[in-house]
């Protein structure tokens, strides 16, 4: 009887323990499922920002008429056009 006793004891002593691991399991549980479902959000709300991210040269919206294409052409002055014999 002496053995059942200890072993029941043995028994709730267990049980109270792994409930105490399991509530502390469950909590950070819930706790890492909330943070991955921030960091997902933010990652959706990124991805939308960027993709309606203007163009670095796209000036339209700031007091410009229209976009502007900027060339990498060099434009020179024809000689004709130069008088040699007027001196600046």
């Amino acid at each position: 009887m002496d053995d059942y006793k200890s072993l029941q004891f043995d028994f709730e002593k267990f049980k109270k323990d792994h409930c105490a691991e399991r509530m502390k399991l469950q909590t950070e549980f819930s706790y890492l499922k909330d943070l991955f479902r921030k960091m997902n959000k933010g990652k959706s709300d990124l991805s939308c920002l960027l993709s309606v991210q203007k163009h670095t040269t796209d000036k339209t919206g700031l007091g410009y008429n229209k976009q502007t294409t900027f060339s990498k052409k060099t434009k020179f002055a024809s000689s004709e056009k130069v008088n040699p014999n007027k001196v600046s």
